[in-house]
């Protein structure tokens, strides 16, 4: 909805949203094969966390997807990494709408006030990425509603 509205490729960004976990599906089914036990394990959060992303593009090339949707889907954490210098706007698109969602639903918070600190001066094409979830907020709503 988002990359509609700022004139970015919205088909292509809709893709990367759906299949930026990938790489946790691909972890649980290998885990699930060796009978690693997940339940409160720190360490296995650990490695899900590291590699998800890196697991997920990876599938993404090999599926033939454009070299872009893996590149952002491998820099979904940058943000809250605070390496995000070096981003395209692709990528930061979907930076910026992974750590808005995991946070969309707090009104205060440590997790939540890091969030719109980091979120407060991204911008897209000029556009301020809050202002545009804000315009975006029914639309969003009805996405969501629609694939869930």
């Amino acid at each position: 909805v988002v990359a509609k509205r700022i004139g970015l490729m919205a088909n292509e960004a809709m893709v990367a949203g759906l299949l930026h976990r990938l790489g946790n599906l691909y972890l649980l089914v290998q885990a699930q094969k060796r009978g690693v036990n997940m339940q409160d394990d720190a360490a296995w959060d650990a490695v899900v966390a590291e590699w998800h992303a890196t697991i997920a593009a990876e599938i993404l090339v090999q599926w033939g997807l454009p070299a872009f949707v893996a590149e952002a889907v491998d820099a979904q954490d940058a943000l809250m990494n605070a390496d995000h210098c070096e981003l395209t706007p692709f990528a930061t698109l979907l930076a910026s709408a992974k750590l808005y969602n995991s946070v969309r639903n707090q009104q205060s918070g440590e997790e939540a006030q890091r969030a719109a600190e980091i979120l407060a001066p991204i911008e897209l094409w000029g556009r301020s990425f809050l202002s545009v979830v804000a315009e975006s907020a029914d639309e969003i709503e009805e996405v969501r509603t629609a694939i869930s």
